[in-house]
């Protein structure tokens, strides 16, 4: 059985625990449906900095706990701003850990394809500071 980790995150918005148990709901059913077993999750709720850095420090610990893949909702639940996007994806390379997401965002995690997806996929404040942005130096 794959051993994977969960990630989830809901903004500090009114209702925000149901919604933070409705994602961890889905992700955990999408998982179990794959037949994957859940051995770290990591549960945000509030704003986007504080769980990019949850999920950096989940990363570091992935590979010592037999972790190779993070199943999240959508790659937008992560980053948010352009300088993100580079630390997100030298950390993955680092920890030899994938991210699968179940909108298929991950797909996009090569540059620079990574810009255009989360360009797609970002909320609102993430587009603003995304908007005419579409290459960056590796």
């Amino acid at each position: 059985m794959k051993k994977v980790a969960t990630y989830m995150r809901v903004s500090n918005h009114s209702a925000s625990d149901e919604s933070l148990q409705k994602q961890a709901s889905e992700v955990n059913e999408y998982c179990a449906n794959k037949g994957y077993n859940v051995e770290d999750t990591v549960s945000v709720v509030g704003d986007r900095e504080l769980g990019y850095k949850m999920l950096m420090k989940m990363l570091t610990s992935a590979k010592e706990k037999g972790i190779d893949t993070v199943v999240m909702k959508s790659t937008n639940r992560v980053i948010g701003k352009v300088d993100e996007i580079k630390m997100f994806k030298n950390a993955l390379d680092d920890s030899g850990v994938k991210i699968e997401t179940m909108d298929n965002s991950h797909l996009a995690l090569d540059m620079p394809n990574l810009v255009e997806s989360f360009l797609a996929n970002a909320d609102a404040e993430a587009q603003e500071e995304l908007q005419g942005f579409r290459e960056i130096d590796i």
